[in-house]
């Protein structure tokens, strides 16, 4: 069915739509809905959005849109206009497919909440599916730290871009639910860009993906990389709730501003059974209030290159702990607040210390 007489619906702010007939498709058309007012799709609906690259779900400033028990469909991207823009986002038992035609933008993210705080996005036993790339680079994945989510599923293929797949704000509050990069009919190995909130992480073992952070990253549940999938901090801070297990995959956490935080409640491990390039993290922090002893546990021999910074809690396990590389920096800084080492680290002759307590 064609719901909408033109090909690029705009609903106004003034303005409601409620499409809750289970035995209602709506076809997709190529153009664009931009949603300034209130939108609910329930009850079974399919709600198909564009039918060509580039078309686009717009959510405008101020807008709140409820999909429950129901599946939409966009050709292109689905979100916000710009990532500064607040919204009001429920998912509920819903299927979300985006870019099923394709996205070619330097500026858009294929799902993108933007990263407002303001933002509220809830998403609860739903799934997200992004299924064709980004091939410009703005991304593929966004949204606020506040994006709720409970129980739901997210599936995508990478954006081939620059600026990520996937973009959550600060106040995105996850529980029980999951992220998928890659599935069984994404073409060939891919970098996902990721930033914000992220829950459970799974990266399909199809082809050789590599996971890459655009900006501060939690994950808040623990992260398994596979064999043939590589995790790449870029630089950013990747704040880690729970454990860091590299299998048989790749860590590279060797780009200038890495840094790797422990800030759990319970206590946390490092195992590193595949590859860690170059030997050494940039910089780790230590932030863990769980009193275990040790509170962040390190499984296998690492050398922390720039900074170790024990804030709260103590490091330690069977894993050898060498501090400075001479290679990536003359200067090595710890500081001590109000955590401890467990295990006696070997200091690389090379490298300065400046010890700060």
């Amino acid at each position: 069915t064609v719901l909408f007489p033109s090909t690029s619906p705009v609903i106004a702010t003034s303005s409601a739509l409620w499409i809750y007939n289970p035995k209602l498709l709506v076809k997709g058309q190529n153009g664009k809905l931009t949603m300034n007012g209130k939108l609910r799709v329930i009850n079974g609906t399919t709600l198909n959005v564009g039918a060509a690259v580039d078309n686009f779900f717009n959510l405008g400033p101020n807008s709140e849109s409820v999909f429950e028990n129901a599946v939409i469909n966009v050709s292109g991207s689905f979100g916000v206009v710009s990532p500064t823009h607040v919204v009001k986002v429920l998912f509920d038992a819903a299927t979300l497919t985006v870019g099923t035609a394709g996205l070619y933008s330097d500026t858009r993210v294929v799902f993108d909440l933007g990263f407002s705080s303001s933002t509220n996005a809830t998403s609860t036993a739903s799934t997200i599916i992004i299924q064709n790339a980004n091939t410009g680079t703005g991304g593929d994945y966004r949204t606020p730290l506040g994006f709720n989510i409970t129980g739901s599923t997210v599936i995508q293929n990478a954006n081939t871009g620059t600026s990520g797949d996937f973009r959550t704000p600060i106040g995105f509050n996850i529980t029980g639910s999951t992220l998928q990069l890659g599935n069984a009919t994404t073409t060939a190995a891919s970098t996902f860009r990721i930033s914000g909130k992220v829950p459970e992480l799974v990266i399909d073992q199809t082809h050789n993906h590599t996971v890459q952070l655009a900006g501060v990253t939690t994950f808040t549940s623990s992260t398994t990389i596979p064999t043939g999938a590589t995790l790449e901090q870029n630089g950013y801070t990747l704040f880690l709730m729970r454990d860091l297990n590299i299998t048989g995959g790749t860590f590279n956490a060797t780009a200038t501003g890495s840094t790797l935080w422990f800030g759990g409640t319970a206590q946390q491990t490092f195992a590193n059974n595949g590859t860690l390039v170059d030997g050494y993290i940039r910089g780790l922090t230590v932030l863990n209030s769980s009193g275990a002893s040790p509170a962040v546990v390190m499984n296998n021999p690492v050398t922390i290159a720039t900074a170790l910074n024990l804030t709260f809690g103590s490091l330690g396990g069977p894993g050898a702990i060498t501090l400075g590389n001479s290679l990536v920096t003359a200067t090595t800084t710890v500081t001590v607040v109000n955590g401890n080492m467990l295990t006696t680290p070997t200091f690389n002759p090379g490298t300065t210390f400046n010890m700060n307590y």
